[in-house]
């Protein structure tokens, strides 16, 4: 494993708060999400230096070769850490509602690249990026969710004892977007 020194100083931080509040105001399923995520510089140089390397020692990778590494036009990596909060319809019920969602915090760190090839008459940007976190009380959404109704005066969600047991979970995701003129 080698670590990679990137300068937290360059590169954009962005915090994203999703609420209810700010749309229907109801606590129905999907209740509330925050990110936080730095996203670096262009990083293009030192990945094309680092795969020429790799390419030196292993040439028979196809996709380490000259023309494949002179296509991307930027690679930017970036770093994540974030919470989702999810509930039933009814928050004022104490008891399980087994017809309805459960009560589920989802807390993580992410990883992941985006890369942006040109091409003859448009470019694709392909982002790939790894989760892993964990669901249940230790998402600590249960206290997230009841400090912020105290906050805005909300009422109490009653039903967090409820709420989905510890379990770690990983996502992966990967999207690709052409971009045309």
């Amino acid at each position: 494993m080698a670590l990679v020194p990137l300068s937290v100083s360059a590169g954009q931080l962005t915090a994203q708060f999703e609420n209810d509040l700010w749309g229907s105001g109801s606590d129905q399923h999907y209740t509330h999400g925050s990110r936080f995520s730095w996203s670096s510089e262009n990083q293009l140089g030192w990945v094309q230096k680092s795969a020429r390397r790799v390419g030196g020692l292993l040439p028979w990778l196809p996709a380490l070769d000259e023309q494949t590494l002179n296509q991307f036009e930027a690679v930017r990596f970036n770093a994540a850490i974030g919470q989702n909060i999810y509930t039933p319809e009814d928050i004022s019920n104490p008891l399980l509602i087994s017809d309805d969602r459960p009560y589920a915090g989802w807390l993580y760190i992410g990883s992941g690249a985006v890369l942006v090839r040109g091409a003859v008459n448009h470019r694709v940007i392909d982002s790939f990026e790894v989760n892993l976190g964990i669901v249940g009380p230790s998402s600590r959404a249960k206290q997230v969710q009841r400090e912020f109704h105290k906050l805005i005066d909300s009422p109490d969600p009653r039903g967090w004892d409820n709420q989905l047991r510890d379990e770690p979970g990983l996502i992966v995701m990967a999207d690709r977007q052409w971009v045309f003129p």
